[in-house]
């Protein structure tokens, strides 16, 4: 993040990153000093691969955080996986990026929605810190980097209306993740050779994931009320105080951003609260979240986003974590500018306990709401229409 200060790279920046025109072969392609082909860019500082349109326009940065255990690789792997479904609606393309790190990305789906076998028992084993690091010398100092995770958005049919946002032919988004670990009290104070959170200082968007059955107060509930389905996750006995761990998050933000203490953070806050399958009988008048906000566009041939539906859902889903958990809420809306809450469910249905693990049959997979929390961040960037 740090090479990027403007929208668009400067003249200069762009002639110290671009390869000289004259170092080409007769075919065309880039060479490097001693003549070799070029088929990669790296960044010249920690030397790690730099797809070349991170170069042209300054990319979204959005930072996934959330509790240990609360389901942030189901939640994120679920979300790609859907939003590179979704968004031919929308009359954009979600491609991968040419990029080594999104391999675990593409495991990680491969293991979910396309295993050999779709009948048989799969999970996703817990984040290792080691799958999300990348260790580099720079300025000659062992430092660990956050690994991105890239993807490019781009029209498919320039001929269709859409919105201002999106007159750029293409436009870059990174996602940050990090083990819920990262943000315990002084885990990075270190900071000359630990900038695992560091990304949160370029954030556009931060999506805290929250399971509701991690609470004390949400798994009672959950555990009395006798038409709620008994998910075997509630005989786990996990616990932990999340709004902690968002306290954790904003310190961070306000440490690296160097904000005053008392300002509100102007960078959204997705909530999303996990595994709404279990806890969706607990909501008031839950009964009128329906599967989807995307509504269809006649005149258009386009999809947009019904906001007032997701403002309205927000609402619902705020009162039963006010209700639940009222220290969250206070630390979100003290500590930030513009809150939503969004219901959504990785996998739609309950795992199954197999041995020591929870696992889910990939036939029984139906992601819910997952898409919803980025492409309320696309309308706001002005990128898809609102209906």
């Amino acid at each position: 993040p740090e090479l990027f200060g403007d929208d668009v790279l400067g003249e200069n920046q762009r002639r110290r990153f671009a390869p000289n025109e004259a170092q080409r072969d007769r075919d065309g392609n880039v060479l490097d000093a001693k003549g070799w082909r070029v088929v990669d860019r790296a960044c010249p500082r920690c030397h790690l691969q730099l797809p070349p349109e991170l170069l042209t326009v300054r990319p979204w940065f959005i930072s996934i955080v959330g509790a240990g255990r609360c389901g942030k690789t189901y939640f994120l792997t679920s979300m790609l996986h859907e939003l590179r479904k979704e968004s031919a609606a929308f009359n954009y393309a979600f491609d991968l990026a040419d990029s080594h790190d999104v391999c675990t990305y593409v495991d990680y789906v491969n293991r979910l929605f396309f295993p050999e076998d779709a009948s048989e028992l799969t999970w996703l084993e817990k984040t290792r810190e080691d799958t999300l690091i990348n260790e580099v010398f720079l300025d000659g100092t062992r430092v660990r980097l956050p690994k991105p995770f890239i993807f490019y958005l781009r029209p498919i049919d320039s001929g269709k209306r859409m919105p201002q946002g999106s007159r750029s032919q293409r436009r870059s988004v990174v996602l940050y993740d990090n083990p819920g670990e990262a943000f315990e009290f002084q885990f990075d104070r270190h900071v000359a050779t630990d900038r695992h959170t560091q990304h949160l200082a370029e954030s556009d968007a931060v999506l805290f994931v929250f399971d509701p059955l991690l609470d004390p107060n949400a798994r009672r509930r959950l555990k009395e009320d006798s038409l709620v389905p008994q998910d075997p996750q509630l005989a786990r006995l996990n616990f932990h105080r999340q709004e902690h761990i968002l306290s954790a998050v904003v310190n961070r933000i306000r440490r690296h951003r160097k904000l005053i203490d008392g300002t509100r953070i102007t960078v959204p806050l997705a909530v999303c609260v996990q595994k709404c399958d279990v806890w969706n009988r607990l909501v008031p008048h839950g009964h009128v979240i329906d599967h989807t906000s995307v509504v269809n566009l006649r005149d258009h041939g386009i999809a947009a986003l019904d906001t007032e539906e997701i403002n309205a859902i927000s609402l619902l889903v705020r009162s039963l974590l006010q209700d639940i958990c009222p220290e969250f809420v206070a630390t979100a809306e003290a500590n930030f500018a513009t809150v939503r809450y969004f219901p959504v469910s990785a996998i739609g249905t309950s795992p199954q306990v197999d041995g020591d693990h929870l696992k889910v049959r990939p036939d029984d997979i139906k992601p819910y709401r997952v898409s919803h929390p980025v492409l309320w961040l696309l309308y706001r960037w002005g990128l898809i229409f609102r209906a």
